[in-house]
């Protein structure tokens, strides 16, 4: 049975989230009933292989899949919504973001706020100082919303911080490492945050959604993770 985790304290690399990010979620396919991601290696140097995404004016809306999906967005904003200017300056054009519809997810420790930002067709995970990424609103379901962080500022050595979001009624949600040592995440705002040690990938992401269904993605942890330098 899986153990208990203690979440942690959670910190975002912006470049780093944003690669992984984007490999998560226009890579992602199915295998065996797992969700596989690209898992670059914290190593690779990026390419320009393509022209930079054109930039989208802000949604007006949150999707309706999204309202649908995550009950936070069907509850009035509140002060406690407003976004930290610092995170409004930091936003990527081409996602049409729009912080006058983001929701306060979850706080980690005392240093990081995470919010749920809509964008155009797709839902993005932000902390408050824009670092994070964004899916597809249509591919929620399967987990796409999901980051790895090899090396969080205050995290534990040798661990991969994993964070991302789940539509409303998920529950039962766990990571399991290729040796089949498993540890509970939990679910606030449908946000999980955790430390999870990167001893022997990969690590894959299993949950039981709202209707029974099981849930499974492997987690965009670079493949080199377990013996990157951080310093």
């Amino acid at each position: 049975m899986p153990k208990q985790w203690l979440v942690k304290s959670f910190g975002l690399a912006g470049l780093l989230l944003s690669v992984i990010a984007l490999s998560a979620w226009a890579a992602g396919g199915f295998k065996r009933g797992v969700t596989t991601a690209t898992t670059p290696s914290l190593n690779d140097t990026p390419t320009a292989t393509q022209s930079p995404p054109a930039a989208l004016s802000p949604t007006l809306a949150v999707p309706s899949d999204v309202e649908q999906s995550f009950a936070v967005f069907r509850l009035k904003r509140t002060v406690r919504d407003a976004v930290p200017q610092l995170l409004k300056s930091r936003l990527r054009k081409e996602t049409g973001e729009n912080v006058q519809l983001a929701r306060y997810a979850r706080s980690i420790g005392t240093r990081t706020d995470l919010y749920l930002v809509p964008g155009v067709g797709q839902l993005c995970l932000r902390d408050q100082r824009g670092s994070g990424g964004c899916a597809l609103s249509r591919d929620l379901s399967s987990g796409t919303l999901a980051f790895a962080e090899p090396c969080p500022i205050d995290g534990a050595t040798g661990s991969v911080r994993l964070t991302g979001a789940l539509p409303d009624g998920a529950h039962r949600l766990y990571a399991e490492d290729a040796s089949g040592r498993d540890q509970y995440l939990s679910l606030t705002a449908n946000v999980y945050a955790a430390d999870v040690p990167v001893g022997s990938l990969p690590i894959t992401l299993h949950w039981t959604a709202a209707n029974g269904d099981s849930g499974a993605m492997q987690a965009p942890v670079p493949s080199d993770a377990a013996t990157y330098s951080c310093k």
